[in-house]
């Protein structure tokens, strides 16, 4: 879908999956604003409100721990969390929108700790303010970010990650290593202050947040060369289930137009 919001143009793609598990624990969310209206995409389902708040725009994937009873509960609670919180969400500064972020989060994360004892999500989130970028994750779901002469990627909050941080093993080993599927962090652990933000600027040409359904199963190359592609996040997540990935698969891919 292209969509036009701080004066540029946009395309937004987005898929989840169960793949090859008999219950998706994934959920995805993306929504924008531009002063007029709001379109909210919420797990496929696309509604369009009106709105008079400050332009924005927000992905979030949330990956629930398949280890745990009722992770899709944990992730289908943060979204619609998250949802209520991109229609009225109104500050005068990025801070203020960062904190009333999180305490939307922990106010997700209260809600799964009463109702869902026992479970929990990642997050990986994107925000966008006055044509700045911001992503934020718990856990280790991730946001690529790609331009020209510039690749990133978060890092994940895990045991493996950090080996692979301190040159332990490589990046290649991370897909097979046997601890790859443990966590550090999630929501619904009381980690909301872990949560990790990254300043992305407004100079890219691409921005993809995926649940490790998404990445795990493939060579780092191999994704590396998918989000430097013009690939939609359907593409993405067809290419990780060919690749034998046995995740759920969720992506929401944007390309500056």
């Amino acid at each position: 879908m292209d969509i036009i919001v701080f004066g540029q143009k946009y395309a937004v793609t987005e898929k989840t999956v169960s793949g090859r598990r008999d219950e998706n624990q994934d959920s995805l969310l993306w929504a924008y604003r531009n002063g007029s209206k709001i379109e909210i995409n919420n797990n496929g389902v696309r509604f369009e409100e009106n709105n008079t708040c400050s332009e924005l725009f927000m992905a979030a994937v949330c990956d629930g721990m398949g280890g745990m009873k009722d992770g899709a509960a944990a992730s289908n609670t943060l979204v619609s969390v998250l949802t209520n919180w991109v229609k009225i969400a109104d500050c005068p500064d990025i801070e203020g929108y960062i904190e009333s972020l999180k305490d939307a989060i922990r106010s997700a994360e209260q809600i799964i700790t009463e109702n869902y004892p026992g479970s929990g999500t990642t997050i990986v989130l994107i925000l966008g303010i006055n044509d700045c970028w911001y992503a934020f994750h718990i856990g280790d779901s991730r946001c690529y970010l790609t331009s020209e002469n510039e690749y990133f990627r978060t890092v994940d909050q895990s045991p493996v990650e950090d080996l692979y941080q301190n040159g332990i093993i490589t990046e290649d080993d991370m897909i097979v290593h046997p601890m790859n599927n443990i966590i550090s962090y999630y929501v619904g652990g009381n980690n909301v202050d872990m949560m990790v933000r990254d300043d992305l600027g407004g100079d890219w040409d691409s921005l993809t947040i995926c649940s490790d359904g998404a990445f795990g199963y493939m060579y780092p190359s191999e994704f590396k060369e998918l989000v430097f592609g013009d690939a939609g996040a359907e593409t993405i997540v067809d290419v990780a289930f060919e690749k034998g990935s046995k995740d759920n698969i969720s992506v929401v891919r944007i390309i500056r137009t």
